[in-house]
């Protein structure tokens, strides 16, 4: 989890109409795959296949909470190194995704594309729940966060940063409150989806008509090619 962030921007449902999650891992979707290339890796464009993403997310989705149940479960003393270390070390596969969903469905969201995001946006605001809302894991953040001593600046501004995360998306709040909060979070992730496919689909409509070269002035070069 390079960044605490990639928690917070991702239910795992049946997705027969696209691959199975098992399927994706025995036969090795790109999607799940790390990156190879120049700069540390580079994501495999031209091998997206966009009807994979659901089951793709279901499977990085239980890795990374696999990952995290283990720093949860640590029967040591919660420390920064076994705690917060430990968070910025999982979910390396879903972080990969989301990076490639993110372009899909921001500057590719043509095709299959609007009905895939409705799919997988539900996906990651469970899951974010599901990592805010671990009363093992957060214990161990504050536990850190009340007795660490000798951080340096960075250490301090990351433990800092999380355990406050954590509190502002509901970590302290009992069951019942907490369950209320995850079906506010589905619901304003549905509606946000909603919103910008309806936005996409505006845009679609509107034509801007240049007449001649009086309706490009001001413009620099660049934008006018």
């Amino acid at each position: 989890m390079r960044s605490f962030n990639k928690f917070f921007g991702v239910v795992l449902i049946p997705c027969a109409l696209f691959f199975s999650a098992k399927a994706l891992t025995d036969g090795g979707s790109e999607l799940l795959k790390p990156w190879v290339g120049p700069y540390g890796g580079v994501p495999p464009w031209e091998q997206v296949k966009p009807d994979e993403f659901p089951a793709a997310f279901e499977n990085a989705i239980a890795q990374a909470k696999t990952e995290i149940d283990a720093i949860a479960k640590n029967p040591a003393e919660a420390t920064f190194e076994n705690t917060l270390i430990a968070m910025e070390k999982t979910g390396d596969t879903l972080t990969r995704l989301s990076s490639v969903f993110g372009v899909h469905t921001s500057n590719l969201n043509v095709g299959p594309m609007p009905k895939i995001e409705e799919k997988v946006n539900p996906l990651l605001s469970a899951y974010q729940d599901s990592i805010t809302q671990n009363t093992a894991l957060f214990a161990r953040i504050e536990k850190v966060y009340q007795t660490a001593k000798g951080l340096g600046p960075a250490e301090t501004r990351l433990l800092e940063n999380t355990y406050k995360s954590f509190v502002r998306q509901g970590a302290k709040l009992d069951e019942s409150q907490k369950k209320k909060l995850s079906e506010m979070n589905a619901e304003l992730s549905k509606l946000g989806t909603q919103f910008s496919q309806n936005v996409l689909k505006d845009e679609e409509e509107k034509v801007t008509w240049v007449e001649s070269e009086a309706d490009l002035a001001g413009l620099s070069p660049a934008v006018i090619g």
